[in-house]
């Protein structure tokens, strides 16, 4: 309604002027003014690429320092496409590694940096797929992998990035969350519970345009990693090729952004929507490497069985239960009660009930008081924040915030 009366107000505005001053006002921004704030947008926007670009330099920089003649921090940051640097990772094999590990990451490592030669060097007739998932357990390279492989494209003088839902993955990898990177709003863009993959992506253009400097870092956007891909569901990928694709002014998938995704999908899942390996694009625009031999874990035969075994469905049975129990055996010290000496205050306590959580914090500071007669206990009852939905004595008026969203959440279904 708010935007319909603007809409009766602009054309009284329009036929008043037209009708008595003989003239006809416009309405779009005057071309000076426009001038500036573009030109305002690609400075600001190119002082984000670069702060971008360091970030993700210095911090893989560090992970990846022992890889043989790696440049300097600086010399990827004055690598183009122009002039690149003549250096591609390459890796060693490290002590206690099976031969099969290191022949395994080694292959993988030059097909993803033969795809970042591809994509360089592309034409008319190529068809090379640009998007690449990297799925294995725990410890088995992937991440290590995909820098190595965004590291390179810096060096070819792609600018490229790190995103993911976690934040703190994000920052991890020198990159930048989502959220942010795409300036999402509404939590269902996020989750996928929007109606529509199109209404998503319309909602995110929507405020994407009033942020033309995170308008310009996309346009410029070559290469992207996509960190935790599990949690990405098949509705977000779909509705991110969409907001790449309008963006970039491409129909291509993704609007040519070439991707790399790692995933485990025995590790976290999306929270809703489709998982992203039943995204009808996987089986057209994606080549999937599957790594089985462990690098983190390479000194350690216990860790790795027991993630085989984890991670392996067809290989549960009653023969692995009896491996499991005798690795646990091996590693874990067995107590009778929490009053063992061998259990510091310092140790982590994990508990199945909130009755043996209460009964270890009472024990903790009952033995911390005693220990310290100078000390003086203060305690309050918190209240109930997880009652039941059938308690509607404790509901809220909901805030102006909430209730917009509710509003246009009802008015779409």
């Amino acid at each position: 309604q708010r935007v319909i009366s603007r809409y009766i107000l602009q054309a009284e505005a329009l036929l008043r002027d037209a009708l008595f001053t003989n003239s006809i006002p416009s309405q779009a921004t005057p071309a000076v003014l426009y001038t500036v704030l573009y030109k305002n947008a690609e400075v600001e926007a190119n002082k984000w690429i670069k702060e971008l670009k360091l970030r993700a330099i210095t911090t893989i920089h560090s992970k990846v320092g022992h890889l043989p003649d790696l440049p300097s921090i600086d010399q990827f940051m004055n690598a183009t496409v122009e002039h690149p640097l003549h250096w591609r990772p390459r890796l060693l094999q490290l002590e206690g590694q099976t031969d099969a590990s290191y022949y395994e990451k080694s292959t993988a490592l030059e097909f993803l940096l033969k795809k970042v030669d591809a994509y360089i060097n592309i034409d008319g007739n190529s068809t090379t797929r640009l998007h690449t998932i990297l799925h294995g357990s725990p410890g088995t390279g992937k991440t290590f992998l995909a820098l190595c492989n965004l590291l390179y494209a810096v060096g070819q003088g792609l600018f490229s990035t790190v995103t993911s839902i976690p934040s703190k993955r994000s920052r991890e990898c020198g990159g930048i969350h989502l959220a942010q990177l795409l300036k999402m709003l509404n939590h269902s863009n996020v989750s996928g519970r929007s109606s529509t993959t199109q209404y998503s992506a319309d909602d995110i253009l929507c405020n994407l345009f009033k942020h033309p400097i995170s308008l310009n870092v996309i346009r410029v956007l070559s290469f992207l990693l996509l960190e935790e891909g599990g949690l990405f569901n098949a509705e977000l990928i779909s509705t991110m090729s969409s907001v790449f694709s309008y963006v970039k002014n491409s129909p291509v998938y993704f609007g040519g952004i070439m991707t790399v995704t790692t995933m485990d999908i025995e590790q976290l899942r999306a929270i809703d929507g489709h998982p992203l390996l039943m995204s009808p694009n996987v089986l057209v625009a994606y080549d999937i490497i599957h790594l089985k031999h462990f690098v983190r874990s390479r000194d350690d035969p216990d860790l790795q069985s027991l993630l085989e075994i984890m991670t392996n469905w067809d290989v549960r049975g009653r023969q692995h239960e009896l491996a499991f129990e005798r690795i646990l055996k091996r590693h874990v010290h067995f107590v009778n009660s929490f009053d063992d000496p061998i259990i510091t205050p310092s140790h982590m306590r994990v508990f199945s009930k909130h009755v043996a959580v209460e009964q270890a914090e009472k024990d903790f500071v009952e033995r911390y008081v005693k220990g310290n007669e100078h000390v003086t206990m203060l305690s309050r009852k918190a209240m109930d924040e997880e009652s039941e939905r059938k308690s509607f004595h404790l509901w809220q008026e909901a805030g102006k915030h909430a209730k917009t969203i509710l509003n246009k959440s009802t008015k779409l279904q």
